[in-house]
């Protein structure tokens, strides 16, 4: 089975939390505050606070800008009815997100909102056909999935959509 970290999304609409990944190291310490910022822990804050936005420190062009998953983390899986924004437009290049074959990158489910604005998803596999059936990259389930300036690649499935699985789920 797929392994995912819970995040929950509490209320509707964007809330006033807005969280700055600092760090390109895929991890789950809890904290904002300590110094550095994961993608996890940042979807975690912005999770706590019934949505907002997840950004990005600026990285010029040319310059690493890919985070890559680790399957013992998990996936993280936001759902609940609030809205989250994942703006990655202060990366010069987009932020490049890996599952590095192992791993499915998002799970959206519940009604979340979820908007990734210049985020590249690649690499994303799903093993899972027993739970998630599909989506290599991205699994959605009763969400609405806005990819702007984007794109998902290089994604597989041992079940049904390779790239994004979409059940009950809007795809923009």
């Amino acid at each position: 089975p797929v392994n995912t970290a819970d995040i929950v999304i509490s209320e509707a609409g964007l809330g006033g939390a807005v969280a700055t990944v600092n760090t390109l190291v895929y991890e789950r310490d809890g904290s904002c505050t300590d110094g550095d910022c994961s993608i996890v822990d940042a979807l975690d804050v912005v999770a706590a606070a019934g949505g907002g936005v997840v950004q990005f420190q600026a990285i010029a062009s040319g310059n690493p800008s890919t985070i890559t998953s680790d399957p013992a983390i998990g996936t993280p899986n936001i759902s609940g009815n609030g809205a989250i924004t994942i703006d990655a437009t202060a990366v010069a290049d987009g932020i490049t997100f890996s599952g590095n074959n192992a791993t499915p990158l998002l799970r959206l489910t519940g009604g979340v909102q979820c908007t990734a604005d210049k985020v590249h998803f690649t690499e994303g596999h799903n093993p899972d056909t027993e739970t998630s059936g599909g989506g290599g990259a991205v699994i959605a389930r009763g969400a609405t999935v806005t990819l702007r300036n984007g794109s998902v690649t290089q994604s597989t499935a041992l079940d049904s959509g390779g790239g994004i699985d979409a059940v009950d789920s809007s795809i923009t």
